[in-house]
């Protein structure tokens, strides 16, 4: 396995969204982390509490031809209250949002993680989406890369890869870290065949970057599982691996299974 250089892969990345707020979380000290839960609601929780002492105060000094006032005050600082609470809590549901749009994402690659792969195929099976196809990548010899090269350099083929699996599926699919070395991407309303060739062209990408990877394709049948679907083409990926390395294997017969057998096309 080679270090690419060539387009359409970058030999750097730049920062992005998603390093800049890792990072601004991993800075602000933790009681200003906005994992934590917001200063803003620990401050409204002491308001209600000041408020409601002055009031009970006012109610016991407060003469009976004032309770107009009283009654003034008292709605005033509960509709403050209120809009400081309904704040507060936009705030932290905002807070949240942006936590998992962070975890939504690989750092090191910047594809989707593997949290969202299992919770956008589940939706996908769940509202039975037909033409539904799986490529399972796993890139060859990464260990042996790492152990030759470094980790940093490693991560820096990752990206590559990464790089190179985003301009193949050309907006055609969705691609996603599934762990490692391993790759996924999620190809939707397109027919097994169209899903071949895109799948062929994720090979090409990949031979003509200088990284050698395998991959398997398995398509969705009706009663199947999001695990397996993904083991399917998972079994598709490791076929192509022991056939020698650095090819796709598509399985001729779908049924649940075949990927696993002795049969299929390799696409070297």
């Amino acid at each position: 396995m080679e270090e690419t250089t060539k387009k359409p892969v970058k030999a750097e990345r730049e920062e992005n969204a998603w390093d800049r707020a890792f990072f601004d979380l991993a800075t602000v000290p933790i009681d200003e982390s906005s994992l934590k839960t917001p200063s803003m609601v620990q401050w409204l929780i002491g308001i209600c509490v000041v408020l409601f002492a002055i009031l009970f105060s006012l109610g016991q000094v407060l003469p009976s031809n004032k309770a107009g006032l009283y009654l003034l005050v008292s709605s005033i600082s509960i509709l403050l209250i209120g809009a400081f609470g309904l704040f507060a809590l936009a705030k932290s549901a905002n807070q949240s949002r942006n936590l998992k749009e962070l975890l939504d994402i690989d750092r090191t690659t910047g594809l989707f993680s593997s949290f969202l792969l299992y919770e956008k195929l589940d939706r996908l099976i769940a509202l039975g989406k037909n033409n539904i196809s799986i490529v399972f990548i796993d890139l060859d010899e990464l260990k042996e890369y790492n152990d030759k090269f470094g980790h940093r350099r490693g991560d820096r083929l990752l990206r590559n890869a990464a790089d190179i699996m985003k301009t193949a599926l050309s907006g055609k699919g969705v691609g996603f870290r599934y762990g490692g070395d391993e790759f996924v991407a999620i190809l939707k309303d397109i027919d097994y065949e169209s899903a071949i060739e895109i799948a062929t062209r994720i090979h090409r990408y990949f031979v003509k970057g200088g990284i050698s990877a395998s991959l398997g394709i398995y398509e969705w049948r009706p009663n199947m599982t999001s695990d397996e679907l993904l083991n399917e083409a998972d079994q598709a990926m490791y076929k192509a691996k022991r056939a020698g390395k650095g090819r796709l294997f598509v399985p001729n017969n779908q049924s649940p299974g075949s990927s696993s057998e002795l049969r299929g096309n390799f696409i070297v």
